[in-house]
């Protein structure tokens, strides 16, 4: 790494200058996943590269994606310093600028820039279908598969590993469980309208909210709520280690139209939430359910109520919660034990946040998470809710990290 401040953690959204254009059509989705997760989007060639007093500022004709607190990747610098994953710190119109430990001067070359991508690999391909696994030696291995053949509602499942892109072993979830895998909403309505997205996450797990009402027609664009959906490696709590602590999550039915989300990276009842195996290696594909350490369970991150509306009228404050996995089985409270945390994502336990913030606010960390940078993402129990006072919430992203 290059860069004198961690680049592990990236994001996107929809509303960057030439992000990549997620529709009700078929393959948009894996495009959107290719440029996020593989290939990076939104190549310049700089005009200039000068250093001054720990800041370089790249120059450039045109617009670009990169603003501040996104990841760049640069090339092409006569000063290696200057080359690799860079994180934004600014930008204006022409300029964008990053720190840097490389000396004072000017950098030559033909030099570019570019939106980094997450790290990961598409291992295996084919018409409208894609499988992606993590580059990370130290991730569990297992693969995500993804049919992007449905104009509207994309169909994902894990699996251990893979050898071909239909064929693999150890799936999850299992066809017995979710026929035909998770469904991933795209758009509202099968048709090129662009819908508002915003994905996230590491070298180990992805996330995302596609806020598939926005794509139903052009009036239909204040709708931003969305569900949290994605796919990775979780952060273990075993202390001698979880080799299966890999999670999907997705609708397991047709209600996405309806039911978006309750709670975060997750649906109401939990079924759709799913893990290879046990915490104890054994058996296959077992039911999750993402739980707040501090909220109301089944409650919409941001329309929660347990510690009041925000902001706090005793000091002001907005308090967070990190969120964790747990295994599903009924009647067996042994299994109600936290086995993973969800890095980078925290539940707001706060009802009104939405009024407050709205979408895609960004705010500093305090406390624990000094120096971060935190973004707002619009969630909802439903697709239809707008109701700021009501079910409309916000989760809140650590954009910056790390998270691991």
């Amino acid at each position: 790494m290059t860069s004198v401040v961690d680049t592990s953690v990236k994001f996107v959204h929809s509303d960057m200058a030439g992000a990549p254009v997620l529709t009700g059509q078929a393959g948009s989705l894996i495009a959107l996943l290719d440029a996020f997760l593989v290939t990076g989007f939104g190549l310049m060639n700089a005009t200039s590269l000068v250093v001054s007093g720990g800041v370089a500022t790249l120059a450039f004709s045109g617009s670009t994606a990169a603003e501040a607190d996104v990841v760049i990747v640069v090339a092409g610098s006569s000063v290696a310093a200057l080359n690799g994953e860079q994180r934004v710190t600014g930008k204006t119109a022409g300029t964008v600028t990053f720190a840097t430990a490389a000396p004072d001067g000017a950098a030559s070359g033909s030099i570019t820039f570019k939106i980094a991508p997450l790290g990961w690999s598409k291992v295996y391909a084919d018409t409208n279908k894609a499988a992606y696994k993590s580059n990370d030696p130290a991730t569990t291995g297992c693969v995500l598969r993804v049919d992007d053949t449905d104009p509207q509602v994309a169909r994902a499942v894990g699996f251990e590993s893979m050898s071909s892109i239909d064929i693999g072993t150890g799936q999850f979830p299992l066809n017995s469980q979710v026929s035909g895998g998770l469904r991933w909403a795209k758009s509202y309505s099968a048709n090129s309208n662009p819908v508002r997205y915003t994905l996230w996450g590491d070298l180990r797990a992805f996330f995302m909210a596609l806020a598939a009402r926005t794509g139903s027609s052009p009036s239909d664009a204040q709708y931003v709520a969305a569900g949290v959906r994605g796919f990775g490696d979780m952060v273990a709590l075993r202390p001698s280690g979880d080799v299966f602590c890999c999670a999907i999550s997705g609708n397991p039915d047709d209600s996405w139209q309806s039911y978006p989300h309750y709670g975060t990276f997750s649906s109401s009842d939990g079924a759709g939430l799913f893990m290879p195996r046990s915490w104890s290696g054994f058996g296959s594909s077992w039911q999750a359910y993402s739980r707040a350490y501090i909220g109301s369970e089944g409650a919409t991150s941001g329309a929660d109520q347990v510690l009041g509306t925000f902001p706090s009228p005793i000091d002001g404050s907005m308090r967070l919660s990190q969120r964790y996995l747990r295994q599903y089985a009924i009647g067996n409270t042994s299994d109600y034990a936290p086995r993973a945390s969800i890095p980078g994502i925290y539940h707001v336990p706060h009802a009104g946040v939405y009024a407050t913030l709205g979408y895609r606010a960004k705010i500093p960390g305090t406390g624990s998470l000094t120096g971060r940078k935190l973004l707002s993402v619009a969630v909802s129990n439903t697709y239809g809710a707008q109701d700021v006072n009501g079910g409309m919430g916000v989760v809140m992203i650590d954009i910056t990290g790390p998270w691991r």
